[in-house]
């Protein structure tokens, strides 16, 4: 299912180095042109303009690609329906009036069903993100707004309208949704959960931790669930745990993944997605 809506608040246009153009007129005309399964198989080749190193870029290329084959697999024996692609949308060279957001939608819906509110990472609302929380709960409505290509900084207003097109697009009042932002969109997501905590049954944070600016301002009574992986630089360093603790958050509620580094949901399934659904549980408890 595919939401629109008007807006106000969409992201900006794209803007890149001009050392980047092609890559992004390759971008748009894949996302165009060709279905997400297939031209993100050579995602590799793109991930070097999102900052990434060689070796980084070729890690990436690799894990998206066996993510995505596995995900056209299950299309084609209908064992997931598809997922219409958002990256032209987020690749747009203008500013449009339009909020898109493609959500996941269990048989059985009503007013008590689990909502999940997702906020992508740097580089765009991709497909696999729907699929990989869809697939680990299934018996939840998930919603994956698209905004450009970082969350950073999405506007309240937008993620307000998302849920409130949802709501009325589903036909029910939807019960608290807990909140997830991935890297970038951590980053937005402990911004908006820090104005907007009483709105949500919790926030989880996937590789990335809370700004200073956050820290400043930071509410009372919130649930919060933090992992990382523990190759990065952040953890390392010693900031994540350390504004971990300005937050309060106990040790059950963090978790650093040892081994691993930033595609750790791809990289180490097993423990993340474990972690991941014992977590959001938690929280769905406490709606």
């Amino acid at each position: 299912m595919t939401l629109e809506w008007e807006t106000k608040h969409a992201a900006a246009p794209v803007r890149v180095a001009k050392k980047h153009q092609l890559i992004l007129k390759m971008i748009r005309t894949g996302a165009g042109h060709v279905p997400e399964t297939k031209f993100m198989q050579f995602s590799g080749a793109g991930a070097a303009f999102l900052g990434l190193d060689n070796d980084e870029a070729t890690h990436l290329g690799k894990l998206i690609s066996a993510y995505y084959r596995r995900m056209q697999d299950e299309f084609d024996n209908g064992k997931f329906p598809a997922i219409p692609t958002a990256v032209a949308y987020c690749y747009s060279g203008k500013k449009l009036s339009s909020g898109l957001a493609n959500v996941y939608v269990p048989e059985t819906v009503n007013e008590q069903t689990s909502v999940i509110l997702f906020l992508h990472g740097y580089g765009g609302n991709f497909s696999f993100y729907l699929h990989y929380f869809a697939t680990l709960f299934p018996d939840s409505i998930i919603l994956c707004p698209a905004y450009g290509i970082s969350m950073a900084d999405v506007p309240d207003a937008y993620l307000k309208e998302c849920l409130t097109e949802a709501s009325r697009a589903l036909d029910i009042s939807l019960t608290k949704p807990v909140l997830i932002g991935l890297s970038a969109g951590g980053t937005g997501g402990f911004r908006h959960y820090a104005r907007c905590s009483t709105d949500y049954a919790g926030f989880v944070s996937i590789v990335s931790f809370p700004p200073k600016d956050v820290l400043a301002q930071w509410p009372k009574n919130t649930n919060v669930r933090m992992i990382a992986g523990g190759k990065e630089a952040f953890v390392q360093n010693g900031t994540f745990v350390r504004h971990a603790k300005r937050l309060k958050l106990t040790s059950d509620e963090v978790k650093v993944v040892k081994e691993q580094g930033h595609f750790l949901i791809l990289e180490e399934e097993g423990v993340a997605r474990k972690w991941l659904k014992q977590s959001l549980e938690s929280l769905f408890s406490k709606k």
